[in-house]
């Protein structure tokens, strides 16, 4: 069984609309906070400068389901796993909870990418790396 990595967030005020629930974009930034935790507990850096290059993670897809409403105050939980792991690219499952119940489910896509004087291309993720994702990859 593959393993997940959680992280907590506390729901911020100003997070919220003017009816009081989470405005459906901070989802994403809750996301990318998990996905850098995640990968910051794997010792993988978000942006690595090489000798010859800067290797990076751009993001190529995104998206969210949203389930219940979440409010201020309160705390998530917010579950990673990695539902594929290509060649290039790693796509990761995000699953926000509150009080043990399921509120947004969230999808993003990163391409490793190797950056040299302004000219992005995707490069193979490096064995490495891919040996330390390997285990939260819940299909293989």
């Amino acid at each position: 069984m593959a393993q997940r990595f959680t992280t907590q967030r506390h729901v911020q005020f100003a997070d919220t609309d003017m009816g009081g629930i989470v405005h459906f974009s901070n989802y994403f930034r809750y996301m990318e906070e998990a996905e850098h935790a995640f990968l910051n507990s794997l010792d993988i850096p978000i942006v690595d400068e090489q000798d010859t290059h800067t290797l990076s993670w751009p993001r190529v897809s995104a998206s969210f389901e949203y389930m219940l409403p979440l409010r201020y105050p309160g705390t998530i939980d917010i579950h990673i796993q990695i539902s594929k792991l290509g060649t290039s690219s790693i796509t990761y499952t995000a699953l926000f909870e509150q009080a043990g119940a399921g509120v947004a489910r969230g999808s993003v896509t990163a391409v490793c990418c190797a950056i040299n004087e302004g000219n992005i291309s995707s490069t193979p993720i490096p064995d490495d790396l891919r040996a330390r994702l390997s285990a939260f990859v819940s299909e293989k």
